[in-house]
């Protein structure tokens, strides 16, 4: 099956399975919070929640792919840190359909015979350091990115926590400039932030580790002179919005048993979700076919439950069906494995005490 129709499939199927969506859309089009009272603004926060979770299920369904579709087109809508993290394409009020219909359209596009962002990772490139002043050009004996762009790629090995300011300016280019993290989920690019047609990132690096950084241009087949530059950052830089569900997934956390009821509380110390929200996070170990009942009660909180399948397809999630605000799932395993939960909440940062359950 070709990437393109792959990608398509892998979309209808997500599509049908969603119903929620046009309320979640509704409410990105409703008046400001001043206008409603408490109970419409709840249901409006959970309405853009559904449609938060929307954008986590296309990313997990389409991690596989999209992680490879480079083209402008997905980098200019911020869709490619979706495929990563879940959640940046509500924030520009796409219609779900109009987000599927351009990820196929970019596959047809990143068909071409230039090098994608994973094989750039895997290259061996000049090593950056702090304070450095890269004089360069773009011409067609460069690396060509399957949009159609050249680049000339860089590594800089970070420290965890580590804030700089990378810089490249031109008078022959409209600059475009990218950060991505070839062992995690951060991937970051700008076009006119250093002024004019000038690139400009501020960034925090969530890790240790060796990051790729491509000096490039927006126009296909471009080529100019460029400097580009990597400065430290004295201020408080950008940090990553929040941990993501794939993140999530390869972290240790406390094992649930049927039968087992846990008294928690969601706080300020807890992990800090890319939509802005807590969570307790804890592993099951199920047997295939295997059916149980979670349920998540707290009146402190308005209950969001999330069950996923870090080595499958699965992602289930619920906000009332235990009644009230409680949240609940009833659930038959399709394989073996280990499971994620999560204790979650509706509102971003909302903090309290919970009871978490796992029955058959």
């Amino acid at each position: 099956m070709s990437q393109l129709r792959l990608i398509a499939v892998r979309a209808e199927r997500l599509i049908y399975r969603i119903g929620a969506l046009p309320i979640a859309l509704a409410a990105t089009r409703a008046p400001s919070d001043a206008q409603f009272d408490g109970s419409v603004r709840r249901r409006r926060a959970r309405a853009t929640r559904q449609h938060h979770r929307f954008a986590e299920l296309l990313a997990f369904h389409l991690r596989p792919v999209a992680r490879h579709c480079t083209s402008k087109l997905l980098d200019e809508l911020d869709l490619t840190y979706v495929a990563s993290r879940g959640v940046q394409f509500v924030n520009r009020r796409m219609h779900w359909t109009a987000a599927a219909a351009l990820l196929a359209g970019s596959a047809a596009l990143g068909q071409g015979s230039g090098s994608k962002v994973a094989d750039l990772e895997r290259g061996s490139w000049p090593v950056l350091t702090i304070g450095q002043t890269i004089s360069g050009s773009l011409s067609s004996g460069d690396a060509k990115r399957d949009d159609g762009t050249y680049t000339d790629p860089f590594f800089y090995d970070a420290a965890a926590g580590e804030s700089v300011t990378i810089t490249m300016r031109s008078s022959d280019l409209d600059s475009w400039l990218v950060v991505d993290d070839p062992s995690g989920s951060m991937f970051q690019h700008d076009d006119d932030s250093g002024g004019g047609r000038d690139a400009q990132l501020t960034l925090t690096f969530p890790h240790a580790g060796r990051y790729l950084i491509l000096a490039n241009t927006v126009s296909p087949g471009a080529v100019g002179n460029y400097t580009l530059v990597i400065n430290r950052y004295a201020g408080t830089a950008p940090v990553p919005a929040g941990t993501n569900l794939k993140t999530i997934e390869q972290g240790s956390w406390p094992l649930l048993s049927a039968g087992q009821t846990i008294a928690g509380s969601l706080a300020t110390s807890d992990i800090y979700r890319d939509d802005g929200t807590y969570t307790d996070p804890f592993f099951y170990n199920a047997a295939a076919g295997e059916t149980i009942t979670v349920t998540m009660r707290s009146s402190d909180l308005d209950s969001w439950l999330v069950i996923d399948d870090p080595s499958g397809a699965l992602n289930v999630h619920d906000d009332d069906s235990g009644g009230g605000h409680d949240a609940q799932i009833t659930i038959t395993f399709p394989h073996a494995g280990r499971y994620l939960i999560l204790a979650n909440t509706v509102m971003p940062r909302s903090t309290g005490d919970y009871t978490l359950s796992v029955s058959h």
